[in-house]
Order: C-alpha cells, then sequence, then structure tokens
C-alpha cells in the first residue's frame, strides 16, 4: 500500500520532521505554563478567588504581555526552521525530487509548526486546571472561559506569527528579504488604522474617532498581535469580579477572531504563492516580484503617513493640495529607495517604480477626495428629531459644569483644540481619538432635541472651515444620538464659526440642565455640611463615591449622566469643604471669608440656575462685582514680593509673614481660577448671592481700588495676535475668557529651551504700549474677569507699577 501511496508516507515524514523542529518551543511554553501553575500564579484563575486579586490581575495582564511578545518570536523563529530550505536551491531540489507537490510541502511545513504548539497549549490548560483543583480554587464555568480565552489568545497569535512568516519566507529569495518582508507586511493592519483615522479625522467635518479600546466596544483589527485590545487591561479579572457571565462578547472575541482571519488568509495566500513560485530566485535578492512590489509600496505607504502624522497634522481642517503634494513626495522617495536596495536590476526597477508612482497618487487623491466630500453623506447626517430617543451633549459651555465655575485653563484658553480632549498637544503631537473630556447632559425631551438637532444643523452648514477664518472657534463638542430603532450616531465637532458655537448656550436654558444642577446641588448640600470634618477624597485627590455609597447609598449619585454629575459631585465639595476667599476684579487685595454658610451656597445655586447663558456668558464689565474663590489653601501659589523674587506661601491671602519678611505681597499675581480652585465671578445678575453679601456687610471687600495711576502701561492683542506661524488661530481662541493668570507666572514656568512654548510668545511680541493715563482708564472699566470673548477681542495685558502683571478680556467694541 505505501509502495502504490509514496506521496503520503512522504508528507506524513514530512510532518513529523517539522513537528519535530517546532516542538522545542512548543515544549518551552508548556514548562512556562506549569511554572507558573505550580507557583500560584494562576494564569487562567479569575482574581475574584483571593484578597490579592488586584496584584494577580496585574501579574497575569504583565505575563500575557510578555507571552504574546513570546509566542510572536516563536512563531517567527518556527516559520525560519521550517522554511529555510526555500533559500537553499540544493534542498529545494532535493526536496521537489520526492515527487510531492508544492502545495504538499507546504502544507506538511505550516502543520507541523501549528501542531506542536496547539498541544502543549491544551495540555498546559488541563494542567492548570489540576492545579486549581488541587489548591482547592473554585473551578466553574467562568473559569474555563478564561482558561479557553486565554490559550486561544496565545494560540491565534503565534498562528499568525508563524503562517505569516511562513508565506513570506516561501516566498523569497533570502533570510534578509524574508525577516524585513514579514515585519513591514505584518504591520499592515495597525498602520492602515492609523491612517484612515487620520484622515478621517483631517478631512471629514464631524469625524468622530472612539478610541477608548478599554470600553469593551471596539473591533479589534488593527492589533492582531494584542488580542486584549478590544477589552483593555482589565480584561484578565475584570468580568469576574463584577460577576459576569456572559463572557466574552463578539466585539471582545474581536481580538481572537481577526488574527485567526488574518492566518487563514496568510495560509491561502502563501500557498498561492509558493505554487507559483520559481525555484531560480533561492539564495537570490530582489527576485521575488510580487512580495518585493508589495512591501515597496507598503514601506513608502508607512513613511508617507508617519511623515503627516508629525508634520502635517497640526494643520486640522487646513490640510489639502499641499499636505497631499508633501505625502506623495514622501512616498515616491522611500518608494524608489526601497527599490533601488531590494531591486535585482535596478535600473529596470527604478524604471517601473517611477511608472507606477503616478497610479499610487492617483489612489491615495482617490481617498482623500471621498473623506473631503464627506464619506458617502456622513458629514452631512442629521437624523430627524420624531426618530430620536435621546441626545448626548458633551460641551464645555455648560453652566458649573466646567470643573471651574468661572472657568479656566492655560492661559484662560477656556476652549481650544489644544487644552481639551488632546487635540494636539501644545509640542505638536496629534491625537485622533475623542476623549470626552466636556462634561456631558442627555435630553429626552422632545422639545430639547429639536434644539440640538437645529445646533447640529448649524454645524453641517458651517462645513469643515479653516482655524485661521475670521470668525473661526474652536469648540469641542460631541453630539449623540440614539435612535428609537436602537441606532446610535455621533459626531464631534472641534472648530465651527463663532455663531454656531454660541447657540450651544441655550441648551443651558433648558429644564434638563437647570434641573440637574439645581436638584443634585440641593440635595448633596446637607451631606457635604454633616461631612465637613471628614475626608472624603481618594489617594489621587478625587471625592471617594465608593466611601460616600456605604455610608448614604447612591440616592444623590444617579448612574445617569455620569459626567456631568462627577463635576456637580466635585463642585458641591468645593463649596462645601474649601474656604472661601473674596476678590474685587482688580484684585488689589484679598479677604478671607472662611467656609460659607447654607445661606450663602443656597443663594449661588439659586442664581446660577435662574440666570439665562447670556446673561451668564456674556455679561459686561459694569455687571461684574467681584469674584468668589474656593481652594486657595489647598495649594502653594506664587507670590512676588518688591525686590522682584518669587517666593511660595502656603496661604494666598494671609501669608505667614515669617515666609515674607520683606516687601509687600502683590495680590495681582494671584490666579483666582485654575485646575485646582474653583471660582465664581458675581454679577449684578446673581441678586440672592449679592443680597447676602449686602446682609453680611462684605460689599465692601470686593470694591475696587486700583486705578490708571497704579498702572504703567497695557498692552491689547487678539488671541491670533499672539500666536506666531507655528500655530493656527483657531487652535487658541477662547470662546469664554476665565481665570486671571499674571505675566511673571507664566515666564516663570518657561525655561530657556522652551523657547517656543507659547506662554513665552505671548505679549513679548506685540510692542504698541498704551500709556495714555485716559486711555487707561478707560480700559479698565472696560476689563472683563469672565465671559464671551470673540475672535475681535482683545487680551489686555496690565503692567503695574510695582511690576506685577495681570490679563483680562475687553470687548472689540469697547477698544474703539
Amino acid at each position: 500500500m505505501n509502495i502504490k501511496n509514496p506521496t503520503r508516507r512522504q508528507f506524513m515524514s514530512m510532518l513529523r520532521q517539522s513537528m519535530l523542529m517546532t516542538s522545542v518551543m512548543a515544549i518551552l511554553a508548556f514548562l512556562c505554563f506549569l511554572f507558573f501553575a505550580s507557583y500560584n500564579y494562576a494564569v487562567f484563575e479569575p482574581g475574584y478567588i483571593t484578597n490579592t486579586a488586584h496584584f494577580f490581575d496585574e501579574l497575569r495582564y504583565g505575563v500575557c504581555e510578555f507571552a504574546n511578545l513570546a509566542f510572536v518570536g516563536a512563531g517567527v523563529l518556527n516559520a525560519v526552521l521550517c522554511f529555510n530550505f526555500a533559500w537553499s536551491k540544493k534542498q529545494t531540489n532535493v526536496i521537489l525530487s520526492l515527487g510531492m507537490r508544492k502545495g504538499d510541502i507546504y502544507f506538511a511545513k505550516i502543520l507541523g509548526g501549528i501542531v506542536p504548539m496547539g498541544i502543549a497549549l491544551t495540555l498546559a490548560g488541563v494542567v492548570e486546571t489540576i492545579a486549581n483543583y488541587a489548591g482547592n480554587y473554585i473551578v466553574d464555568n467562568r473559569f474555563f472561559a478564561m482558561a479557553a480565552f486565554t490559550m486561544l489568545q496565545y494560540l491565534v497569535v503565534y498562528v499568525l506569527s508563524f503562517v505569516l512568516s511562513s508565506a513570506v519566507m516561501a516566498n523569497t529569495g533570502n533570510l534578509v528579504e524574508g525577516t524585513v518582508f514579514t515585519v513591514i507586511i505584518a504591520s499592515f493592519p495597525t498602520m492602515l488604522n492609523g491612517f484612515l483615522s487620520s484622515t478621517f479625522w483631517l478631512f471629514t467635518h464631524g469625524a468622530y474617532l472612539d478610541g477608548d479600546y478599554h470600553n469593551s466596544a471596539v473591533w479589534n483589527w488593527s492589533k492582531p498581535f494584542e488580542v486584549f485590545e478590544s477589552i483593555g487591561a482589565g480584561l484578565m479579572t475584570s468580568y469576574f469580579d463584577m460577576g459576569q457571565t456572559n463572557f466574552p462578547t463578539l466585539t471582545e472575541w474581536s481580538g481572537i477572531m481577526m488574527p485567526a482571519i488574518y492566518a487563514v488568509a496568510a495560509i491561502l495566500l502563501g500557498y498561492i504563492g509558493f505554487k507559483k513560485r520559481r525555484n531560480e530566485i533561492c539564495g537570490t535578492w530582489g527576485r521575488a516580484k510580487v512580495m518585493n512590489e508589495i512591501t515597496g509600496a507598503l514601506t513608502g505607504f508607512y513613511a508617507m503617513y508617519v511623515f503627516g502624522y508629525f508634520a502635517l497634522t497640526s494643520d486640522h481642517g487646513d490640510a489639502g493640495v499641499l499636505t497631499y503634494l508633501v505625502c506623495c513626495g514622501i512616498f515616491a522617495l522611500v518608494y524608489v529607495a526601497f527599490k533601488l536596495i531590494f531591486g535585482y536590476k535596478r535600473k529596470a526597477d527604478l524604471k517601473k517604480a517611477l511608472n507606477r508612482i503616478p497610479a499610487y497618487a492617483m489612489g491615495l487623491a482617490a481617498v482623500l477626495i471621498v473623506f473631503s466630500l464627506g464619506l458617502f453623506g456622513y458629514s452631512s447626517q442629521v437624523p430627524e428629531a420624531s426618530g430620536i430617543q435621546s441626545v448626548t451633549v458633551s460641551s464645555p459651555y455648560y453652566k458649573m459644569l466646567d470643573g471651574s465655575l468661572a472657568g479656566s485653563s492655560e492661559f484662560a484658553l477656556k476652549v481650544t483644540a489644544k487644552s481639551l480632549a488632546g487635540f494636539p498637544n501644545l509640542d505638536g503631537t496629534m491625537y485622533y481619538y475623542v476623549e470626552d473630556a466636556a462634561p456631558a447632559i442627555t435630553f429626552t425631551d422632545y422639545t430639547d432635541i429639536e434644539k440640538v438637532v437645529e445646533i447640529h444643523e448649524s454645524f453641517v452648514r458651517d462645513g469643515k472651515i479653516k482655524n485661521n477664518g475670521a470668525h473661526a472657534c474652536a469648540s469641542n463638542v460631541t453630539i449623540s444620538y440614539t435612535l428609537k430603532n436602537g441606532k446610535t450616531i455621533t459626531r464631534f465637532y472641534t472648530e465651527s464659526t463663532e455663531g454656531t458655537t454660541l447657540r450651544l448656550l441655550a441648551l443651558n436654558d433648558s429644564d434638563r440642565v437647570n434641573n440637574k444642577i439645581g436638584n443634585y446641588l440641593t440635595k448633596t448640600t446637607d451631606f457635604y455640611y454633616m461631612q465637613s470634618n471628614v475626608t472624603m477624597r481618594d489617594e489621587e485627590g478625587y471625592l471617594d463615591l465608593d466611601k460616600y455609597e456605604e455610608l448614604y447609598g447612591d440616592t444623590a449619585y444617579p448612574d445617569t449622566d455620569y459626567d456631568a454629575d462627577r463635576h456637580l459631585y466635585d463642585i458641591a465639595a468645593y463649596l462645601t469643604q474649601e474656604p472661601c476667599y473674596l476678590f474685587p476684579t482688580d484684585m488689589s487685595r484679598g479677604y478671607k471669608l472662611g467656609y460659607i454658610d447654607k445661606q450663602l451656597y443656597n443663594a449661588i445655586i439659586t442664581d446660577i440656575t435662574r440666570m439665562s447663558a447670556n446673561k451668564y456668558f456674556n455679561h459686561s464689565a459694569e455687571d461684574e462685582i467681584g469674584i468668589l474663590s474656593f481652594g486657595l489653601s489647598n495649594s502653594n501659589y506664587m507670590l512676588w514680593v518688591e525686590d522682584g523674587e518669587s517666593v511660595v506661601v502656603d496661604d494666598a491671602v494671609n501669608p505667614d509673614e515669617s515666609v515674607v519678611p520683606n516687601g509687600t505681597i502683590h495680590s495681582t499675581s494671584w490666579n483666582v481660577s485654575s485646575f485646582d480652585i474653583i471660582a465664581i465671578v458675581i454679577t449684578k445678575d446673581m441678586k440672592n448671592t449679592v443680597a447676602y453679601l449686602e446682609e453680611h456687610n462684605l460689599l465692601k471687600h470686593l470694591e475696587r481700588q486700583l486705578s490708571a495711576k497704579d498702572v504703567r502701561s497695557v498692552k491689547l492683542a487678539t488671541m491670533a495676535e499672539l500666536c506666531d506661524g507655528n500655530y493656527e488661530n483657531a487652535d487658541v481662541y477662547p470662546i469664554f475668557y476665565g481665570a486671571y493668570w499674571t505675566g511673571e507666572q507664566m515666564r516663570q514656568w518657561v525655561t530657556s529651551n522652551e523657547k517656543n512654548h507659547y506662554y513665552y510668545r505671548l505679549f513679548d511680541q506685540i510692542y504698541n504700549e498704551i500709556t495714555d493715563r485716559d486711555r487707561i482708564e478707560k480700559l479698565l472699566g472696560e476689563g472683563v474677569v469672565y465671559g464671551y470673548c470673540a475672535s475681535d477681542s482683545r487680551v489686555m495685558e496690565i503692567t503695574y507699577n510695582d511690576g506685577s502683571v495681570a490679563t483680562v478680556m475687553v470687548r472689540a467694541d469697547a477698544v474703539k
């Protein structure tokens, strides 16, 4: 029988030989699992069974990360062992002389590399199960689910690495080509995902990319060697700690499904290529024409994408013809260089490469055009209000929900594409995933839904405007619909016109927002006052919700609208648990009021909820009465003495005299609203708060004392003028101006090697100083500490006679 079917015998012989060559890695993998099982570092065991669940969870995840890398390396090494004959004419001729078909040779090698590792992982799972039984650990369905998932994780990573490397190495002429080409092809899903994400973000209006792989909602197709990316670092025990039994979901299985699909594709493509492979390429360089062309084009594509990512994407909203031409140039240079390095007949290959570049350029143009024109209607899609069940709007323009009642961030750039949601950082790095930095409110009332739809239509009509447009404004607004048919639609806008962005203020006047603020803060008041001497913060400084819920339940902390509730929760804590300081709007002095009582607390909440958005955000300088600031005692603040040297004190208003023995502290150096301070700008419309201050004889502490005679000079500049060509205008346009930073503080933060930092360039490049006393007096009267700042409004830097510096905002009509 063997004589009649020699091919079968040869196939089995080659299979056994391949299994022997690859069994070393399989044995090593089994021994590693055996080691962890014997030392109770259970790889599969859920952490809920021990008191050190977190430690074991972190350890297991660390093991998974290292094991993923190890299995990738094992797959590559075994592929080299199985297919190194393909680089030698002598060895290839010997194997082919056995009479076996190329397909049989290929699959004998493939199976010989997969079977030993599959057996090893299965045995490891059995040993792990026995070890858990022996150690009296719980072994139930959840355990077996984790064991199966973990075993399959390692198996698919290994199989993909092995078959991909095998497919490439079986169709190349030498080891160097095989290794380099394998790395290039293996990187394709990740690089393609980055390119599509970047292109989507740069060219498609309203683009929204949820890049948080830890939210169990992202299909993991772009990271086939990181199967846990679809469910995050806490996968190993989080489901079991929460008692979840339906583990995992189809999306979470994507981390295993996609590598398996890619592995099947690699096997089939490798098989097709190996069948057509000519023996003449053995041991040669650059004669694997198809593989050479694919990897050459991919290398040019990667270089183009990486260059664009770091050098061009800071022009978000302005990327166009120049971006396209530069990317084509980068692609052409790298593609041609690759062909010259890996080419067989370099002159002929160069000529062919040059002829193909126009086709690749046209392909890139087609992609960019599709994304620029709205991606087949994506940009213009606004659902009908009648078909919407609810809509969530994440916006920085909610009253009291921005983490600081008066709002502030770096130099009061409250709303910027650079400071919110990470688009981009000040160093020019771009991030293309939306993290909802602003608080969110969910609307279910039909009238509110209609209002949101109208605002969304305004964003669509504005289109993708240029950052340096006359009325451009950074917005950072996420609109997410849940339709009645169960579908969701989400859009994200980082820039729009000022008119459209201001329409968002109308959402503040809805009952949904005012009731949430009023009801939530009111019912938490008693709790905070009862707990005024109890620290309710965790190690990172956030309020400890678990401690609160343990003592009082969760009635004051609803599960819905989490972002908004969390902001309100923190605000309530600041207003009741932090000392209050009173400042006039010129910051000429400070008065420590101490902890506010319930009457003032309720007055503030009542005024905020009753004020219209226009009164809250768009008041005049004449309307501003003073400032209430909470949190100054929490941090050290830089103050300035007469000799020009800075000191640090614990209490900005009542410093220890021994710390500052000489000179007078200049209150204009204080920042009344920063990341750990909440400030409320009191206006005439806050009638209840003003009445309280008047009743308790506190308004005298809000009287301005500084005038033009105390000022050396002022400078005026729009936000566009405060930026040079390194930053586009709308990336630093504030829609609201808040806080009271000083020039000295900003310059103190800038070191000598940070000359390009935009703090450094703010007013140093503005030379039109105003020294006329009458003009200064008028401008001081028009200075707004907090309010709407249009693109033609001015930021005014005030330099006092003592050298201290402060900033306020002046409306355009007041400058004339």
